[in-house]
């Protein structure tokens, strides 16, 4: 489905209005990259991969380069505790 499908994918708005947008095609090859980059770290299908990003595109690369291996990624929040 990714191959040639300049169709926009993923569109993330930061607070201060910065907007990034992938298409299809460009997800699929910089998740590629990650996956690679996870698996010659050592991740296998079935490990399970803290992830601890914000709402940003390394999200959601990291995110499907896990699907791509098998492996699962469990989130975890950025928030930090404001009350300290």
């Amino acid at each position: 489905m990714a191959i040639g499908n300049e169709r926009p994918a993923l569109w993330v708005v930061e607070e201060s209005g910065q907007e990034h947008r992938l298409s299809f095609q460009e997800l699929s090859r910089r998740s590629t990259q990650v996956a690679n980059y996870l698996k010659a770290l050592g991740v296998h299908r079935g490990d399970r991969i803290l992830v601890m990003l914000g709402n940003a595109v390394a999200l959601w690369e990291s995110v499907l380069a896990l699907m791509k291996l098998g492996a699962v990624a469990t989130p975890a929040t950025t928030l930090q505790d404001r009350m300290t």
